[in-house]
């Protein structure tokens, strides 16, 4: 009897760590999308896109004056997506900063959103020497922004992954940048 019980509990550890697992996986599946299977990948691409459709509806839109004067002092990331796919990639983050020529402007809840991009690179900072990292991975994902430039298509981000925890740069060239920030 009191060996049925122990594998009755040891099943149910098991079940429940594997339910812990399945839920990390599919957290990176929503951020990270490019090895998933078509209709898996296209599922989180729609959930996406309603998160980001909702949020939007309560944003207010910044113009290409405000982006140019956008500014991200240490700003943490609270969402990153990358889709090598559809050449999407958007970063909501806490908060960032407009550098006004007569005052500054706190804002908070920023998106960024780069849809139709040429090429990404990303380069990490490790043993005291910037790398090429060929693949993007949620290794990669920034936990913070502490610099960023928007220049006649080309847009940088820089700051320190998530998990590795080193200087990690995004390099994006072409197609279309969107900012939003919460409405005031």
């Amino acid at each position: 009897m009191y060996s049925r019980i122990r594998q009755v509990r040891v099943v149910a550890i098991l079940k429940s760590n594997s339910m812990k697992i399945s839920a990390l996986l599919n957290r990176y599946k929503c951020n990270f999308m490019r090895d998933e299977p078509n209709a898996c990948k296209a599922r989180n691409l729609e959930k996406l896109r309603r998160s980001h459709s909702n949020f939007r509806e309560k944003m207010q839109v910044l113009t290409n004056t405000d982006i140019a004067l956008l500014s991200f002092p240490d700003t943490q990331v609270l969402e990153f997506s990358l889709d090598m796919n559809s050449k999407n990639f958007s970063v909501r983050c806490s908060d960032g900063y407009l550098d006004l020529p007569s005052q500054g402007t706190e804002l908070s809840q920023v998106l960024l959103e780069i849809t139709g991009f040429s090429e990404i690179t990303i380069n990490e900072l490790s043993d005291d020497q910037l790398q090429l990292i060929p693949r993007c991975t949620p290794d990669f994902a920034l936990k913070d922004i502490c610099e960023f430039s928007a220049k006649e298509g080309e847009i940088g981000l820089k700051g320190f992954s998530k998990e590795r925890g080193y200087w990690t740069e995004y390099s994006i060239s072409g197609g279309s940048l969107r900012a939003y920030a919460a409405k005031s």
